[in-house]
């Protein structure tokens, strides 16, 4: 069984795969809006709000194994 595969006790993903999966949605996102030929004011404001979605997520993962190593 892949460590991808693994679920929790909790029988939930772990925040790392999950956080991680988005993050290369988002990712793959913004590269297919930057490859557009024409791209518009709100094509922008999307990829700005995804990159700060990715921002936040890898903070929010800092900040757990921050939370964790705590513990």
């Amino acid at each position: 069984m892949k460590e991808r595969d693994k679920k929790s006790l909790l029988g939930v993903n772990p925040a790392r795969l999950v956080v991680d999966d988005r993050n290369l949605e988002l990712a793959k996102a913004i590269w297919e809006r930057t490859s557009q030929e024409k791209k518009t004011v709100a094509d922008y404001r999307l990829m700005v709000l995804w990159a700060t979605e990715i921002s936040m997520n890898c903070n929010m993962m800092l900040a757990l194994d921050k939370t964790i190593k705590i513990l």
